[in-house]
């Protein structure tokens, strides 16, 4: 079966917190990624999850100034996307487990003592930190104790 016939094993509304539209197939997000999101997908999550251009920048592995930049662009690179992307999976999953967007912005900014009293959002940079909050939020959705 060709990779464009492929959609995600995600639910049908991934990407609302980022104002995107869900595209269908894989193709159609590695091209949109591969694009590079408009800036209003940034400044949709940045309120959503009330993070400072300081704190968004760092999690995308970029400066402020480069944010700046960007929104004067109007679009991010790539690799600004796909990381992007993933803190936009991972509040979404986070908020579909927790039930509200307010509960969700707590728990991903405090420290979780299933995760050695790191913060789900500072390890979350990188994708074996991704995946690991994302275990501890299918424990905590599955009544498994932490």
């Amino acid at each position: 079966m060709p990779v464009s016939t492929t959609t995600l094993p995600a639910r049908p509304d991934l990407g609302w917190s980022i104002g995107l539209q869900d595209p269908g197939t894989l193709d159609q997000w590695l091209d949109a990624i591969d694009r590079g999101f408009e800036t209003e997908a940034l400044d949709a999550l940045k309120k959503r999850m009330e993070l400072s251009t300081a704190d968004l920048a760092r999690w995308l592995g970029t400066s402020p100034r480069t944010l700046k930049r960007r929104e004067a662009s109007g679009r991010l690179t790539a690799e600004e996307s796909d990381r992007l992307f993933r803190l936009a999976r991972l509040f979404e999953r986070t908020v579909e487990v927790l039930e509200s967007e307010a509960d969700a912005r707590h728990w991903l900014q405090s420290e979780q003592h299933a995760i050695g009293g790191r913060v789900p959002l500072d390890i979350a940079r990188y994708e074996p930190g991704a995946r690991e909050v994302e275990r501890l939020l299918g424990r905590l959705e599955h009544g498994i104790p932490v």
